[in-house]
């Protein structure tokens, strides 16, 4: 049984958010889901630059996820 908790926060830097809030909640895991849209080639540098720095300093496990795409 897991125990979910969605937080809303309002930050300037995504990265200090997320990792305050999993340390605020003692947070096991950090699940990241991402998508990609055609034309946002600068939204989806800047959520890889997020995601590369929580691989390396979460304080815990962190999950990312991507939707399948359709054949």
């Amino acid at each position: 049984n897991a125990n979910v908790t969605e937080h809303i926060e309002r930050v300037r830097d995504a990265f200090d958010g997320i990792l305050s809030a999993a340390k605020n909640y003692q947070s096991d895991m950090i699940v990241v889901g991402i998508y990609e849209e055609p034309g946002q080639e600068e939204k989806a540098e800047a959520v890889e630059r997020l995601i590369q720095m929580l691989l390396k300093r979460a304080p815990c496990e962190v999950v990312i996820g991507r939707p399948k795409t359709q054949s």
